[in-house]
């Protein structure tokens, strides 16, 4: 991972109202915050994917909700998730490149 090392960006998403984080993997730019939605109780993570186009996130491609009672849940299930080309942050980390936060 160039821009953070894997533990500091996992570390930012536990604090809560944390930076937003925006970064690079391959074709894609990514923008993941803490969010919630309206008439929901739930804390979520958004993790938004664009197409990178001219070094900038391009046309949004996907959202990706990943809830839970807390947090700490979100970011767990976060770890967890096979959600970059079925693989986990873990197994990617290498070829990420943060941006932003």
């Amino acid at each position: 991972m160039k821009g953070n090392t894997l533990n500091e960006f996992i570390n930012d998403l536990y604090t809560n109202g944390g930076p937003e984080k925006e970064f690079i993997l391959g074709n894609k730019y990514y923008i993941i915050q803490a969010d919630s939605k309206d008439g929901d109780d739930k804390t979520y993570l958004r993790l938004d994917e664009y197409l990178y186009e001219n070094n900038d996130a391009g046309k949004l491609l996907n959202t990706i909700w990943i809830g839970g009672t807390t947090l700490t849940e979100c970011v767990d299930a976060f770890e967890k998730a096979q959600i970059f080309d079925g693989k986990t942050i873990y197994e990617v980390e290498k070829d990420i490149e943060v941006l932003f936060g």
